[in-house]
């Protein structure tokens, strides 16, 4: 995109606790303090863990708005996540209560939306919407109706404009995508189109991968807590919905809607369902592969 992603000040393991009901246990605290004091190249390779809350807002144009969740002074160099908000993702509910007509209702939302106009960054951005409606025109490469549970992909310097009322996550690949570069300048998926895979008890679906120097993935996981594992790739991952615990080199910190999360290669990890309902997480990892390939720790 046209903007820069902001580098947070300090580079560590978790945010320190906000002023919410969300909390981090003491032993996390102490860590996060210890690792304000070090420097960016020892937390290179280290987990990060942040939580919406704790990331400002930042205006790019009227009516649009960026919270950047995870980039390269957390040692998360190769994937860039921020959180961008287009106008109001709420305004579709209240005007169709107004009117009897839901298509003429998202019509009236997305004229009245706000506008984003860019170019994709770094080596192509992978974006999926969170909630609202929209349109995105990337000139020849083609258009699309941007609904909740819509991926895409943005070859870079691939121009586009966006309107509407959106909350998206935006992935911008900053890694050496390491192989042709010559991939679809656009693609365009959605979450109910993409078939569900399973390991063990947790299911997830691949929404951008083939031919793409990334994967990108909406994970389910049910209640409780699986064994830890580890990934040779970079990854970074965001929840989307209900509560759980993430468990990182035998610490752990609650995460809820709007948590993110930095996984360095062979980092062990788990999460874990503390709640009643699904836990649904969007992950990116680079180099692009499945999310079932896990090594045992």
């Amino acid at each position: 995109m046209v903007f820069v992603i902001e580098q947070s000040p300090d580079p560590v393991r978790a945010e320190p606790p906000a002023a919410t009901g969300d909390s981090i246990n003491a032993e996390t605290a102490e860590t996060v303090d210890n690792a304000e004091n070090t420097g960016t190249a020892e937390a290179a390779r280290q987990p990060v863990v942040r939580r919406r809350e704790q990331v400002p807002l930042r205006t790019l144009s009227p009516g649009v708005t960026v919270a950047k969740m995870l980039n390269d002074e957390h040692g998360c160099r190769g994937l860039h996540q921020r959180r961008l908000r287009l106008g109001d993702p709420d305004a579709l509910g209240r005007t169709a209560a107004l009117a009897d007509d839901a298509t003429q209702a998202g019509d009236a939302m997305i004229a009245d939306g706000a506008m984003l106009a860019g170019t994709a960054e770094g080596r192509g951005e992978a974006w999926y919407v969170i909630r609202g409606s929209g349109v995105l025109d990337a000139g020849q490469a083609g258009s699309a109706e941007l609904l909740p549970g819509t991926a895409v992909w943005l070859r870079s310097s691939l121009g586009y404009r966006c309107q509407g009322n959106l909350e998206m996550l935006a992935v911008t690949i900053q890694a050496d995508a390491g192989e042709d570069e010559t991939g679809p300048a656009l693609r365009v998926t959605t979450l109910d189109a993409c078939p569900v895979e399973r390991t063990g008890n947790r299911e997830f679906r691949v929404l951008l991968s083939v031919g793409l120097p990334i994967t990108q993935f909406a994970g389910l996981i049910p209640p409780g807590r699986a064994p830890e594992h580890k990934h040779a790739y970079d990854e970074v991952v965001h929840v989307l919905d209900g509560r759980g615990v993430v468990h990182l080199e035998g610490r752990h910190t609650e995460i809820g809607p709007g948590t993110s999360i930095y996984l360095p290669p062979q980092v062990p990890h788990c999460l874990e369902n503390t709640g009643s309902e699904p836990l649904r997480v969007l992950g990116v990892f680079h180099p692009a592969g499945s999310p079932a390939a896990k090594q045992a720790t």
